[in-house]
């Protein structure tokens, strides 16, 4: 997976001029800013880029952009020749939205690959999609829901155009529309190498404030987002349940596979050119995986404890070194199976429980996760508080639900945060990276998400400069 290192957008809402390097090496790092100079239209351009959202990028203001890569690769994206600032300033910027792009891919050793959309207007498309698949319903700028769906999940322009194929298919103005942002080969398979999500964190607790009586009720555009925190707390926990269930099965399956040939190769291993391993290994072995079961079992993915088998209190002999040795060995491949999983699952617990007063998060194999007292009583996930909830939320999704080599774009994480857990915040984050393999830029107002990180931030202040020049 390429791995963005750096980012230079002219022009930005018409006026700024940012650049920010993100070494490969590094697992993160903070943009802040004074409000107005685009660092939420940053990210979301970036998202926009990486989904090849055509239409998203068309309808963002700005004149040209580039990407860097670790790879070598560049993508440039310019629009300068079709951009009259005093224009766009007369008419607003809706006439911007079906302005023309020029992008161009560079890779190491190819031709530069120059390709021209023609982007139709947002609005346009919008309009053609609404009266193509009448089950959606507007509820934001670019924000639909079908009413025929169970979830709340509100889905963007390139959400549905992905989401409705068969419907698209047969209308031949859809078709027309889109097909114009079909990108050559190269580029549409080296962006779909790189992997973004965006977690805009001012949303994830919004409830719905509009009226649902009726189900074909416009929105007004400005409306938030439908996410209901406690049932996506609720649905993180049957999420976890299910893949705790799954890691235990895959256990079995080994355990299974290995304790059916343990006889025969015990008696294949028990020759005279085998060198039994002495007492010391064994015992330092032996209270090693002693120590990670116990922490499987606090995961509750392991019934018991202990060992099957207690070593004696005296010297090993010769054919017991070597039967033990099996054992152990066959050990640590049954136990490998919760490698993945339980990193994670004991990184959110730890991470979640440091944030906690006067109660604890429980892993719980049949529900995934649970609430306790001090003194053992549930509390239901309905009733945390909406700052517990957040951070329940933001770290199960980082943690579980990103894949390993992602770039995660996370836009103003202290919101519902209180100060003392905005500054444990990129600590936190650091832990994550390491553990996922993932990538973060944060775009924060906050001094306290930045804390001690100042050397791995950049200020977006910077007014428009001179056109990108092509690398």
């Amino acid at each position: 997976m390429p791995h963005l290192v750096g980012i230079e957008v002219h022009g930005l809402l018409w006026s700024h001029h940012h650049y920010i390097q993100f070494p490969a090496t590094d697992e993160f790092v903070i943009i802040h800013g004074p409000n107005g100079v685009g660092k939420t239209r940053l990210l979301e351009l970036i998202k926009a880029i990486a989904d090849q959202d055509w239409a998203k990028v068309a309808s963002t203001p700005f004149v040209a952009a580039q990407i860097e890569f670790d790879d070598g690769t560049y993508i440039d994206i310019d629009r300068s020749d079709a951009v009259d600032n005093a224009d766009l300033e007369r008419t607003g910027s809706s006439r911007s939205l079906g302005l023309p792009l020029a992008i161009t891919l560079i890779q190491p050793d190819s031709e530069a690959l120059h390709w021209r959309p023609r982007v139709p207007g947002f609005e346009d498309l919008a309009r053609f999609l609404e009266n193509e698949i009448p089950q959606l319903v507007r509820t934001g700028v670019n924000e639909w829901r079908d009413i025929h769906s169970s979830t709340d999940g509100g889905l963007t322009l390139n959400d549905v155009l992905n989401a409705y194929p068969d419907e698209i298919a047969s209308s031949r103005r859809l078709r027309e529309l889109i097909g114009r942002t079909q990108a050559p080969t190269r580029i549409s398979e080296f962006l779909a190498s790189f992997d973004v999500r965006l977690i805009e964190t001012q949303r994830l607790l919004q409830l719905d404030r509009h009226d649902r009586t009726d189900p074909r009720a416009r929105a007004d555009y400005r409306s938030p987002r439908e996410v209901k925190p406690a049932v996506t707390v609720e649905n993180f926990a049957e999420q976890l349940s299910i893949a705790l269930k799954a890691a235990q099965a895959e256990n079995s399956r080994t355990t299974q596979a290995l304790d059916r040939t343990f006889p025969g190769r015990l008696l294949m291993e028990g020759g005279e050119a085998f060198t039994p391993h002495d007492d010391d290994q064994i015992r330092a072995r032996y209270a090693e995986q002693t120590e990670l079961r116990r922490r499987l079992s606090r995961i509750d993915v392991l019934e018991a404890v202990t060992f099957d088998v207690t070593l004696p209190d005296r010297e090993l002999a010769v054919w017991e070194r070597r039967v033990l040795w099996l054992y152990l060995d066959d050990a640590a491949q049954k136990l490998a199976t919760f490698d993945e999983i339980s990193q994670r699952v004991e990184l959110f617990r730890d991470l979640i429980n440091a944030r906690f007063l006067g109660k604890e998060l429980v892993i719980d194999r049949g529900r995934g996760f649970r609430v306790a007292t001090s003194d053992g009583r549930s509390i239901a996930l309905a009733s945390l508080s909406s700052g517990e909830q957040h951070e329940m939320v933001i770290f199960f999704g980082l943690i579980f639900n990103v894949q390993p080599g992602a770039l995660v774009l996370i836009d103003e994480p202290e919101i519902s945060l209180h100060i003392s857990w905005q500054q444990k915040f990129m600590d936190d984050l650091l832990q994550i990276a390491r553990v996922t393999s993932a990538r973060f830029i944060v775009a924060t107002h906050s001094p306290q998400i930045m804390n001690k990180w100042w050397r791995k931030s950049v200020s977006l202040s910077g007014l428009a400069g001179t056109n990108l020049e092509t690398k």
